[in-house]
Formats: C-alpha cells, sequence, structure tokens
C-alpha cells in the first residue's frame, strides 16, 4: 500500500514528501501518525495539507535483480531514490538489466532518478559506475531521456537550487580484504566529518540505529553505531530532515525522531516482492 510523508524542509515552508510502499499506517489526519512496531508518533511539524505544492520522493531499496517484480509502474514522483543492491554481485549484465528497467520503466515517471551502491555492488566505484554511465551516455544518443540520473558516490548534489542531497557508498573493510573487487578506493573514516554538514536528505546503505529498522529476524542490529553518532550530534549537520536507508531487510519501515526532528525510511523491497 503507497504511504506519503510530508514534512516541513525549513522556516520559509518549503516542503517534500516522501511516498514508499511501506506497511506502516499513516492516518491522514490533521497530522500524520507513525507507526513503527508498537511506538505511535505525532508531531506537528509534520503535515498533510494537500494544497501545498509538494516534491514528491518514491523510495526503493534492496531489489537484488528482482525489479520486474515491482509494482508496474511505481507511483508517480519528482524524485526517485534507489538506496542500493540493484544487484546480486555488481555484475555488467546485471546492472544492464537494472538500468533498461529504469529506462524503460521509470524515467518518464520522474524528473531525478539518485541510485547509490550497497554491499551487493562490488567494485562500486569502478565495474559499477562505469557501466551506468556508459549506458546513461549511450542511451541518450539513441533515445531521449527525460530524468537527470545521480550514481553517487560519497557525493553531494542539490536538486531544485534548495534540497542538498548526499549519498553514501557502502564500503565493506572486511570482505575487501579477501575479494580485490570489493576494495574501496577511498581509505578513510566512515561518517564523521566525511558527510557534508548542510545535507537535508542522508542516503546511506546501512541503516543507523534507530526505531527498530536495523533489526533482523534474529534480533541482532545491523546498524551502524559510528553512523548514529554523527546523526545524533545535535552539532554536527544544520538541517537534516530525512535519512533514508535499507540493508535489513527485515527492518522495513518508518520511524520517526522527535527530539532530532528527523524522519528514518527504511526502504527496502526484497521481502516484500519475495512474499507479494
Amino acid at each position: 500500500m503507497k504511504k506519503t510523508i510530508q514534512m516541513v524542509m525549513n522556516d520559509n515552508h518549503e516542503y517534500i514528501q516522501i511516498t514508499s510502499n511501506l506497511t506502516n499506517s499513516i492516518d491522514n489526519n490533521d497530522q500524520i501518525t507513525l507507526i513503527n512496531g508498537d511506538e505511535t508518533v505525532q508531531d506537528s511539524n509534520i503535515i498533510t495539507d494537500t494544497n501545498k505544492s509538494f516534491l514528491r520522493f518514491v523510495v526503493i531499496s534492496d531489489t537484488h535483480q528482482l525489479h520486474d517484480l515491482l509494482p508496474n509502474p511505481l507511483p508517480q514522483g519528482d524524485v526517485l531514490i534507489h538506496c542500493g543492491d540493484f544487484t546480486n554481485v555488481g555484475m555488467p549484465k546485471e546492472i544492464e538489466s537494472f538500468m533498461e528497467y529504469l529506462f524503460t520503466n521509470c524515467d518518464h515517471l520522474y524528473k531525478y532518478i539518485i541510485l547509490i551502491p550497497g554491499n551487493h555492488e562490488w567494485s562500486s566505484d569502478i565495474i559499477v559506475k562505469y557501466k551506468i554511465n556508459s549506458m546513461i551516455k549511450n542511451y541518450k544518443k539513441e533515445k531521449k531521456l527525460n530524468a537527470t540520473y545521480y550514481y553517487l558516490l560519497n557525493e553531494l548534489i542539490t536538486i531544485e537550487n534548495k534540497i542538498n542531497i548526499y549519498g553514501k557508498r557502502f564500503k565493506n573493510s572486511a570482505m575487501s580484504s579477501l575479494i580485490p573487487l570489493m576494495r574501496d578506493s577511498l581509505q578513510q573514516k566512515e561518517y564523521d566529518n566525511i558527510i557534508p554538514k548542510n545535507v537535508n536528505i542522508l542516503l546511506t546503505h546501512i541503516p543507523s540505529k534507530k526505531g527498530n529498522l536495523d533489526i533482523v529476524h534474529s534480533g541482532k542490529s545491523r546498524g551502524n553505531s559510528e553512523l548514529t553518532k554523527v546523526i545524533d550530534d545535535p552539532n554536527y549537520f544544520t538541517n537534516l530532515k530525512f535519512h533514508i536507508f535499507g540493508h535489513c531487510h527485515n527492518g522495513r519501515g518508518v520511524h520517526y525522531d522527535d527530539n532530532r526532528d528527523i524522519v528514518f525510511i527504511n526502504g527496502e523491497n526484497l521481502l516484500y516482492l519475495i512474499i507479494y
């Protein structure tokens, strides 16, 4: 079922609307109710004024080559975000299949299509990046693309001249010593002083430890402590409003942190595609 979150971006009353196929219920009353497990949170900063002009985001993640099983069409919007693991091992044929899906089924629905790599996109800065960029370039020669495409590897973009979006690459240091293709070309800290402080929407593949969106079926967390520490630091981000991620297939849903005024979204689709 399609659910919508609308939230005030800043004091100038500019709004973002995010749509995702989430299992959490959102009541369209005077204010949105976010229900995550047994926790219900209400806040007056989250609005449902349908007379406003919204920028609509559609969030998916962890499709693992099952993209053809996604609802067709996806909800129409302005921005499509995929938070990684669109392949199984990041091979060219897998990337080609996914990009062809985007060109055919999604390009006409969105103004921007934003991708980040997950842990299954091996060699994210070599094979995956090259293949995605070459396919976009070649496809533009043959047919006109409607959307602007971004594949973010520790990169900040600004859309609509006002919304700052940062996409964080996935770094698997444990596996990189065993599998050369998984080696990361950037040897540095994962999060602290890496993510720009003026980000409004943060995209990572791995979750932060918020609202049980990082918990697997065994009860263990797949969230990142360093990332969570950065988000919890009140002096780090100046206006972070959304943290969007995937990776944890059991954690699909939404959590609103009223202390930090941030919405956390796990947009994973794998279990949804398998079950439904």
